[in-house]
């Protein structure tokens, strides 16, 4: 190879480094602003299902079970407790992180959830950075764990 061609495939090289890393750089931005759009809305579908599972077992608890209340503080955090009880779970958004996280202090449920782009452009939450869950998952896991308390600590 003459040291013109050389030198030319050399520039090739490097140029064609340099524009994959560019692209790198500009997917991460695209993702990055995927989330941004979409993380309130999967931080409201998740208050929405908390709220709806709460109704739903409340209109069909048993007699002597006690009611599940659910209200949020803020625009970032939410509670659910039983009618008269002191042990809760916590539903918070970390609005900079656009980190879910629901814990409850009853047992050992401690969970977070992150929203994560898919190809095809739509945002959807992932457990642990692994799991796609939806925001039916993660009341139905939350709230079940609750009501069960020890019972499903003792069980993981």
């Amino acid at each position: 190879m003459e040291p013109a061609e050389w030198a030319q495939s050399q520039i090739e090289n490097m140029q064609a480094k340099r524009d994959a890393e560019a692209r790198k750089e500009e997917v991460f931005l695209e993702r990055q602003k995927l989330v941004k759009a979409h993380a309130v809305d999967l931080w409201q579908a998740v208050i929405q299902a908390f709220q709806e599972h709460c109704e739903e077992y409340n209109r069909l608890r048993l007699q002597d079970e006690r009611s599940l209340g659910f209200h949020c503080v803020n625009r970032h955090l939410c509670m659910l407790r039983r009618d008269g009880g002191w042990s809760e779970v916590t539903v918070g958004f970390n609005p900079s992180t656009h980190v879910i996280r629901v814990k409850a202090n009853n047992c050992v449920f401690d969970e977070t959830y992150k929203p994560k782009p898919l190809t095809d452009g739509e945002v959807v939450l992932y457990r642990r950075g692994q799991f796609p869950v939806t925001s039916n998952d993660v009341a139905q896991a939350a709230i079940g764990a609750f009501l069960k308390g020890r019972e499903f600590a003792e069980s993981m």
